[in-house]
């Protein structure tokens, strides 16, 4: 099934700002959100019950409250918006895990022309 259109544009808005570096997302137990003011707005991606599926799913969480999301949509492999939704997962964990500056950082240590890595300890 695919996700309503207004979540598409908010998705699709959000992996370009992403992309940019414009987006701060924050891991939280395998849940990458981005936190506003009034809400956050989660990405999250699992399997199915029989774990034959991938999803990606989407929300909007009130983080004053703990009731939960107060709306989701999951969009399962093979469906229209998955390779979307999942760009934006993808994206959204390496910006949280800050993958894009340890790269940077290792990559300037191999330009180094110095030795890297520690040394196995006996």
């Amino acid at each position: 099934m695919p996700i309503p259109n207004d979540y598409r544009d908010i998705c699709e808005m959000l992996l370009e700002a992403t992309k940019k570096g414009l987006v701060n997302w924050i891991e939280e137990a395998g849940t990458f959100e981005v936190r506003l003011p009034e809400y956050n707005f989660e990405i999250w991606s699992g399997t199915d019950e029989l774990g034959q599926r991938s999803f990606v799913a989407v929300g909007l969480k009130d983080p004053s409250e703990r009731r939960g999301l107060l709306d989701s949509w999951y969009v399962e492999e093979g469906d229209k918006d998955y390779d979307l939704i999942f760009a934006l997962f993808g994206e959204a964990r390496r910006k949280a895990r800050r993958l894009p500056e340890k790269l940077d950082s290792l990559r300037n240590l191999l330009k180094s022309g110095s030795t890297i890595g520690e040394i196995e300890k006996s």
